[in-house]
């Protein structure tokens, strides 16, 4: 396991991208809008073992937040995104436990910034 953690989000990157600070803010804000139920969700297919659900909610979720550059959890959904398509429940709990942790890091993140 890497020593050294990774920022939750590339903010200097998302700003970058979107050339305005206040609509990375606005895209940021989207992101929670509905991600949260989002991750209700995946937690609820994961417990299912709802191995088609979790592929495509995780993959869902990987490529959201990729797109607000929030790349630890990009990788945690890609992780879980494996491990449902290997069909492996053990391993595919232990990652959702991934991807809701690297969830609350970001969201404190961007909450204790505003």
């Amino acid at each position: 396991m890497a020593t050294v953690q990774q920022k939750a989000i590339d903010w200097t990157d998302l700003v970058n991208r979107c050339s305005d600070e206040e609509l990375a803010r606005e895209i940021v804000k989207a992101f929670f809008a509905d991600k949260p139920a989002h991750l209700d969700e995946l937690g609820e297919a994961v417990n299912h073992n709802d191995f088609a659900r979790v592929m495509a909610a995780a993959h869902s979720l990987k490529g959201a937040a990729a797109a607000i550059s929030a790349k630890p959890l990009s990788q945690a959904a890609q992780q879980l995104e494996i491990a449902a398509a290997e069909k492996d429940a053990e391993v595919m709990k232990m990652r959702f436990q991934d991807v809701r942790g690297e969830f609350r890091r970001l969201k404190s993140l961007v909450f204790g910034i505003e």
